[in-house]
């Protein structure tokens, strides 16, 4: 699995020019320029993607059977909060990596 939010281990290299690094940064989270209020997280609406990488998403495909996964993580330190609009009492949890698989 890869991270969605940053995608690799080492994304930033100090002693290489910024035009030569094979990542690049953006700014993820903006204003959804079709509703007014309200995010876009890479272009997308921020409430689609919460569906489609969001941590309830996940839990409610893998956390199921005898070995539940919230038994044992709470995937807390595994997920990025994502506001749905500006004033989003309850951001969305995005998860990212829960597995290393160079580790």
């Amino acid at each position: 699995m890869i991270c969605f939010c940053c995608g690799r281990t080492y994304t930033h290299l100090a002693d290489i020019p910024t035009e030569q690094q094979e990542i690049q940064w953006l700014q993820p989270l903006e204003e959804d320029p079709e509703h007014a209020g309200h995010y876009a997280f890479l272009g997308q609406p921020a409430k689609a993607i919460a569906k489609l990488l969001g941590l309830d998403t996940y839990l409610s495909r893998y956390d199921n059977g005898q070995r539940r996964l919230t038994n044992f993580e709470t995937f807390d330190e595994w997920c990025v909060h994502l506001p749905i609009h500006a004033e989003d009492p309850d951001p969305k949890k995005l998860l990212c990596n829960p597995e290393d698989p160079k580790a």
